[in-house]
């Protein structure tokens, strides 16, 4: 009687179909997706008369709010402690930084003078006010 050995077939599996797929999920889902918006925090910025320059590709963003609390990112801090926490960040780099300020039109001026002072006093040589322009 003859037996009859089996060898088991070598299988090969091909992903790059499956990667195909994947990368077509991806852009799927980013194409299709809302970003959502830089900040989120309401504040009401005063109007311009007419439109000054364009903001810069990557500007620092502070936003002053009427309490006089300064908001970067996702953290709230005092105008006193903002300038500690933007130098623990980027070091000797800061006074390089353009610095967007977005100032809520009922906040106390002397805030946004204190603000500034901090800031100049720290070498930061470019501060852009943000504000809307009026059509």
């Amino acid at each position: 009687m003859k037996i009859r050995r089996f060898c088991k077939a070598d299988y090969n599996l091909d992903i790059l179909s499956m990667v195909d797929m994947m990368l077509l999920l991806l852009i799927f889902f980013m194409l299709t997706s809302s970003f959502l918006p830089l900040v989120s925090l309401e504040i009401n910025l005063p109007r311009l008369a007419k439109a000054s320059s364009p903001l810069p590709p990557s500007p620092l963003i502070l936003i002053l709010t009427r309490e006089g609390k300064v908001k970067w990112g996702n953290n709230e801090y005092g105008v006193d402690e903002i300038v500690g926490k933007l130098l623990l960040s980027f070091g000797d780099s800061l006074d390089k930084k353009e610095i967007l300020l977005e100032v809520d039109r009922d906040a106390r001026v002397e805030d946004m003078v204190r603000l500034i002072d901090f800031l100049k006093n720290e070498g930061v040589k470019k501060i852009k006010i943000m504000a809307i322009s009026s059509p």
